[in-house]
């Protein structure tokens, strides 16, 4: 947008923001030639953290923008300031960070299975998940599935052929910009009833039966299974 004489600065022509580390944005805008009324530019960004920064420099056409939110999309405009008025704002295109860590909850189990889920931060931008988990039993075993970003829920199968084994499972978000910070849930399967069978579930403490259980309950017995948060 070119400047107009109704102000006392100049407009940005573009202003493009580009991410730069898990939680930064790189700034870039362009002038024809900064005037001599222009003393510097005001950036402000949008989106999980709002803010503005002031540059004092009309010279200076980048800035990065840190101590950002991972898990978030911003938008960033940018003005040119005088001694009078600023001029119109600039915007910039959306810009998607890494998405924030995945919070994992136990949601059901059976003699030979546990499943679980996961969802993340409000805003976080998501291309796909990875899903490894790892058996320590007599010989360590290590799996892992790329899903879907419309995938948040896995099973892990096959506990009874390895009674007494820690499994550990952990949890990554993946976009363009990089992954999220892991999020890892342990737990051991011991069959205390042998073969147990059956569908027990575990009771609270007014002798009602529960669901499926928000995050994991230590020591509970699950389908015969113990699930021991770690």
């Amino acid at each position: 947008m070119a400047s107009s004489s109704e102000f006392d600065a100049e407009t940005p022509l573009y202003v493009l923001a580009v991410p730069f580390g898990p939680t930064s944005v790189h700034v870039i805008w362009g002038t024809i030639q900064p005037l001599k009324r222009t003393l510097g530019y005001r950036i402000y960004y949008r989106g999980p953290t709002n803010g503005s920064v002031d540059i004092e420099d009309p010279n200076v056409n980048n800035w990065v923008i840190t101590g950002l939110k991972n898990n978030g999309t911003y938008r960033v405009f940018v003005a040119g300031k005088s001694n009078h008025l600023p001029s119109e704002r600039q915007e910039s295109n959306l810009v998607h960070l890494v998405p924030g860590e995945p919070e994992l909850q136990l949601y059901s189990a059976t003699p030979d299975t546990v499943s679980f889920s996961w969802r993340l931060p409000p805003g976080s931008a998501v291309d796909s998940f990875q899903v490894q988990w790892d058996r320590n039993h007599s010989q360590f075993a290590t799996f892992r599935d790329t899903l879907s970003n419309s995938t948040h829920n896995y099973t892990v199968t096959g506990l009874k052929d390895y009674d007494n084994a820690m499994y550990t499972i952990t949890v990554t978000a993946f976009n363009a910009v990089g992954s999220s910070t892991s999020s890892n849930m342990n737990f051991v399967a011991n069959f205390v009833n042998g073969d147990a069978g059956g569908s027990e579930v575990p009771e609270n403490s007014m002798g009602e039966s529960e669901g499926p259980h928000e995050g994991l309950i230590a020591g509970v017995v699950v389908a015969g299974i113990v699930i021991i948060a770690i």
